[in-house]
């Protein structure tokens, strides 16, 4: 009886945080099928400045965003962005907040990176 007790009760949990658009977990990001494994990085004025080659790294990377928070959406979060990722879509990120989200004309959600997942990655850069 507590087993099913217990597994009602996070169903009911999930299908709440759902429905109410609170996010589990960041978003899911992988390379470019064409990109062969590289994970680019741009500046603002869209030259690359990185490019990962590692899994290793790439994994960190994934890691990072999947641990991100869904904090709204581009109508009020992300104006200035510092950097570009290029995984399967486009990633903005503003280095100095920790936001981030899809390059797109459309409005989508917008990200927040753990302060301490935000230090990782500058460190990553400066690799």
């Amino acid at each position: 009886m507590t087993a099913y007790f217990i597994r009602t009760t996070l169903a009911l949990l999930c299908l709440y945080m759902t429905c109410h658009g609170v996010a589990i977990a960041g978003p899911k990001v992988v390379p470019h099928p064409n990109a062969g494994g590289i994970v680019k990085v741009s500046s603002k004025d869209y030259s690359v400045i990185h490019k990962f080659k590692d899994a290793k790294d790439i994994a960190l990377l994934q890691g990072i965003f999947l641990r991100a928070k869904k904090i709204g959406d581009t109508r009020s979060h992300l104006k200035k962005s510092t950097h570009k990722l290029n995984f399967s879509d486009s990633w903005l990120v503003d280095m100095n907040t920790g936001e981030t989200g899809v390059l797109s004309k459309a409005h989508t959600p917008v990200y927040k990176i753990e302060p301490q997942d935000l230090k990782k990655l500058k460190r990553l850069l400066k690799k």
